[in-house]
């Protein structure tokens, strides 16, 4: 791993060391929302990891969002109310 790399990986190790409030500051930037009270600090490093790392080394692939938004659209529709008969 070059210096670069290396780099974030120290980032993203230390990022552990945070409390719960500036892990909650870092999502406030990221998601422009609080964070959902219940979640844990282990998925609020998750969350701030891959955000650094994508930021670095680049996000998802176009073809990963377009997979991934149709995907959503699935489950949207499969959960959307269906009209009763009458």
């Amino acid at each position: 791993m070059g210096r670069s790399g290396a780099d974030i990986a120290d980032q993203v190790a230390s990022l552990q060391m945070l409390k719960r409030d500036d892990l909650a500051i870092n999502w406030r930037k990221v998601h422009v929302s609080e964070p959902p009270k219940s979640m844990r600090h282990d998925l609020l490093v998750r969350s701030a990891a891959w955000h650094l790392q994508a930021k670095h080394f680049g996000g998802l692939s176009p073809a990963t969002r377009r997979a991934l938004k149709a995907a959503m659209a699935e489950i949207e529709k499969s959960m959307a109310p269906q009209a009763s008969p009458s």
